[in-house]
């Protein structure tokens, strides 16, 4: 039961690092926003944007990271059940 449970930990913590080690965007990328720019407007769009993509990221992760607390509180009461359902049919 022990090491199932670090398996679950482990798992969890991949997971949650996964988003972590990301690329990084160059000039092929499709949503490299350049912006070394004479335009203020331009600027100002191109800083809005990336805003709301970090916004989004942060609001992925968040979810993310409440999805794993679910599942490791899942997996460590499916394992305390387990645990207790073998005390009790070894008694039997």
């Amino acid at each position: 039961m022990r090491a199932f449970r670090i398996l679950a930990v482990l798992a969890a913590l991949s997971f949650m690092l996964a988003p972590i080690s990301g690329v990084q965007a160059g000039e092929a990328d499709p949503l490299f926003v350049n912006v070394t720019t004479d335009d203020p407007h331009r600027a100002n769009m191109a800083l809005t944007f990336l805003s709301v993509v970090r916004d989004i990221e942060t609001m992925r992760r968040r979810k993310l990271r409440e999805a794993l607390a679910r599942l490791i509180d899942d997996v460590t009461r499916l394992a305390v059940d387990a645990a207790s359902d073998a005390r009790r049919w070894s008694d039997v």
